[in-house]
């Protein structure tokens, strides 16, 4: 499966594209960020390539991607434990 570049909204400060691209290069979201603001120092370079990233970059969740909690079998939300406790109630 190939990997795609996309905004992390469970680990986003702002919008989730340093964290999205934190995650696609394999680095911890810190360093993407401190690359965000030095940018910034570049005549704003950061700040608009942080909102055209914003704009274009498709959410995680809204990609269609499944998140490693996902992948590795566990519950993502209390759903389907609240249907198991429901069914064999007293």
């Amino acid at each position: 499966m190939p990997r795609r570049l996309t905004r992390d909204t469970r680990r986003a400060v702002l919008g989730g594209v340093a964290a999205g691209f934190g995650q696609y290069l394999d680095v911890d979201p810190v360093l993407a960020r401190l690359a965000f603001v030095l940018l910034a120092f570049v005549n704003g370079l950061g700040i608009l390539f942080y909102l055209v990233c914003w704009l274009l970059m498709p959410r995680a969740d809204a990609a269609g991607t499944a998140s490693r909690a996902e992948t590795a079998g566990a519950c993502s939300s209390g759903s389907s434990v609240t249907r198991s406790i429901v069914s064999t109630g007293p």
